[in-house]
């Protein structure tokens, strides 16, 4: 596996993949759309040359080979680098492992840490007792 997925959210990528499979197919239905407007156009004139037809669908299959060699191109290269730089700018930590002995070491720690501070707490108001009593026993 990429060590690049494994850092990134697998679900971030599949849904950066479907936007960008979905902004191909927009773009692709724009343009049948505009090729269907010119050839609608050319056929209510009646002015139809056979021959300039074949050669603009060449040029048209030539244009759409080329286009998806750079689409394909640009998939593999620059999105795969831009979605390591997204993955190196996001923060956010995923969790592993087994969340609820992870939450129950962490209540350990935290009561261990809350009788530490009441013993602190404790020892500190002993003192100060203490210390007011000796202090008292010296001012008579």
């Amino acid at each position: 596996m990429d060590p690049f997925i494994s850092r990134y959210p697998l679900t971030e990528v599949h849904c950066i993949n479907a936007q960008l499979t979905k902004s191909h197919a927009e773009a692709a239905i724009s343009r049948a759309k505009q090729e269907m407007d010119a050839l609608s156009q050319v056929l209510t004139t009646g002015d139809i040359d056979c021959n300039a037809l074949r050669q603009q669908f060449a040029e048209k299959q030539q244009a759409v080979e080329v286009l998806r060699a750079r689409i394909q191109e640009l998939g593999q290269t620059q999105l795969m680098a831009l979605l390591q730089d997204m993955a190196a700018l996001q923060v956010t930590r995923v969790l592993h492992g087994d969340y609820d002995l992870k939450i129950a070491r962490q209540d350990y720690f935290t009561s261990k840490q809350d009788e530490v501070i009441g013993a602190g707490l404790h020892s500190t108001k002993c003192s100060d007792w203490r210390g007011g009593l000796i202090s008292g026993v010296d001012s008579y």
